[in-house]
C-alpha cells in the first residue's frame, strides 16, 4: 500500500511531520499581514535605492509600511531585537526572523561596499601623491640617492633601512617599497627610487587610513 508524502507543518518554534490529509494547506509565513513576499519587495528595492545606506533604507521601508504598523505600531525592533522576541528570547513569529536576517545582510553589503571604495580611494591617492612627489624630485633632481655610492657594506646596509613604519627596500627591484597594514589588509603604495620619497607616501597613507 502506498503512503502519501509526510507534509512538514510549522507549530510554534519547531517543525511536526504531518500525514498531509490531516492538516491543511499551509499558508505563507507571516504575521497580521506582514509575509515574505513584503519583505522580499521591500529588499529589492533597498537594492536599487538604498545607495551605500541599504540596511538602514530596508529597515525604514518596514517602519513606515502599512503592514507592519497595522502589526506593530510605532514600536521598532529595539536593542538585539527586543521588540521583535518574546520572553523566551525567540522571534513572535519567524517573519520577524526574516525581517532581521535581511537587514543584517543589507548591513554587511554596505560595510564590504565602503570598506572597497575606501581602498580604491586610499590607492588612488596614494599613486598620485607618489607621481606628484617623483615629479619633484626629477624637478630638483636632489632627491634621488644612489645605494652604490656608499663606501663600504655596512653603511649600505644601514642606508637600507627606513625608521618609517611601511617603508622598507626591495632587494630585486633596487627600490623602497610602501606598504602599510590596518585590520590584517595590505594597502599597497608602490615602489620609489628615494627613500625619502617613500617615507613621505607612508605618512600620507598613515594619515588617511587611522584617521
Amino acid at each position: 500500500m502506498e503512503h502519501a508524502p509526510l507534509r512538514v507543518q510549522w507549530a510554534g518554534n519547531h517543525i511536526r511531520f504531518r500525514d498531509p490529509e490531516d492538516i491543511a494547506e499551509e499558508p505563507e509565513i507571516g504575521y497580521m499581514g506582514l509575509n515574505e513576499r513584503l519583505i522580499s519587495g521591500l529588499e529589492e528595492r533597498a537594492m536599487e535605492d538604498g545607495g551605500d545606506k541599504k540596511g538602514p533604507f530596508f529597515r525604514e521601508l518596514i517602519y513606515r509600511s502599512q503592514e507592519y504598523r497595522d502589526a506593530m505600531g510605532s514600536t521598532k525592533m529595539g536593542a538585539r531585537q527586543c521588540n521583535w522576541r518574546d520572553a523566551s528570547g525567540e522571534f513572535i513569529s519567524p517573519i520577524f526572523g526574516i525581517m532581521w536576517r535581511t537587514y543584517a545582510k543589507l548591513l554587511k553589503r554596505d560595510q564590504a561596499l565602503r570598506q572597497r571604495k575606501k581602498v580604491v580611494q586610499i590607492q588612488d591617492s596614494a599613486a598620485d601623491i607618489g607621481a606628484a612627489i617623483s615629479d619633484l624630485t626629477e624637478a630638483l633632481g636632489s632627491m634621488n640617492v644612489a645605494v652604490a655610492s656608499m663606501g663600504t657594506k655596512k653603511v649600505e646596509e644601514v642606508e637600507r633601512k627606513s625608521s618609517v613604519r611601511g617603508v622598507s627596500y626591495h632587494k630585486p627591484l633596487k627600490k623602497w617599497l610602501v606598504r602599510i597594514m590596518k585590520d590584517r589588509h595590505s594597502y599597497h603604495g608602490g615602489f620609489y627610487e628615494s627613500k625619502k620619497e617613500a617615507e613621505k607616501v607612508a605618512s600620507v597613507m598613515r594619515n588617511m587610513l587611522y584617521t
